[in-house]
């Protein structure tokens, strides 16, 4: 008998912290519906270090999440389909950086908002991009340029 209030004690705890996990989750990761969404396309000469799912932001704050990768074979560009907050207003003029975390962190796709009066409409393109370079190359980028 004592066996079985242990394994229903146990079950319980399991229980609660799966619960808990799914409070945090449903907490910090909005769940949007896709009329609530607009996507939005950046030209990249090259997407290394995203995927689907990176995260967008914007100032720092998530916006977004990468949808979609394609490579367009007539002139050679990625374009990365991100799908965004519908209620943010991007300018048409604002540009976009794939960029790093820190030494130990992962990628994300910055927008940073240019100073047009225009927004970016459905299905709108940044052309205005800058691909990552890795941080062995951002480093010595820095120390040739400091001589």
């Amino acid at each position: 008998m004592s066996e079985n209030r242990l394994e229903i004690l146990v079950g319980t705890v399991v229980l609660m912290i799966s619960g808990g996990f799914l409070a945090y989750l449903l907490q910090n990761e909005s769940i949007v519906t896709s009329s609530q969404r607009m996507s939005l396309v950046a030209r990249f000469e090259s997407a290394q270090g995203v995927g689907q799912g990176t995260e967008v932001k914007m100032l720092g704050v998530k916006i977004g999440n990468v949808s979609d990768i394609i490579l367009d074979t007539e002139d050679f560009y990625a374009n990365i389909h991100m799908n965004l907050r519908s209620d943010i207003k991007i300018p048409d003029d604002s540009s976009a950086a794939i960029v790093s975390e820190g030494l130990l962190g992962g990628n994300f796709v910055e927008i940073s908002p240019g100073g047009s009066f225009t927004s970016f409409e459905e299905g709108g393109i940044i052309v205005l991009t800058t691909a990552y370079s890795g941080i062995v190359e951002t480093l010595t980028g820095a120390f040739l340029e400091s001589r």
